[in-house]
């Protein structure tokens, strides 16, 4: 969040990242099963 640049910066260099962008969408199914407030 605006709170914490540097994690943000750093997650959008992880999801311009082919693999982890893959992943991502991969998991996408089991989403529910997270934590409410995580992000998607």
């Amino acid at each position: 969040g605006p709170d914490r640049p540097m994690v943000a910066a750093y997650r959008e260099r992880l999801c311009a990242r082919p693999s982890f962008a893959r992943a991502i969408d991969e998991a996408r199914p089991w989403r529910r099963y997270f934590p409410l407030g995580a992000r998607d």
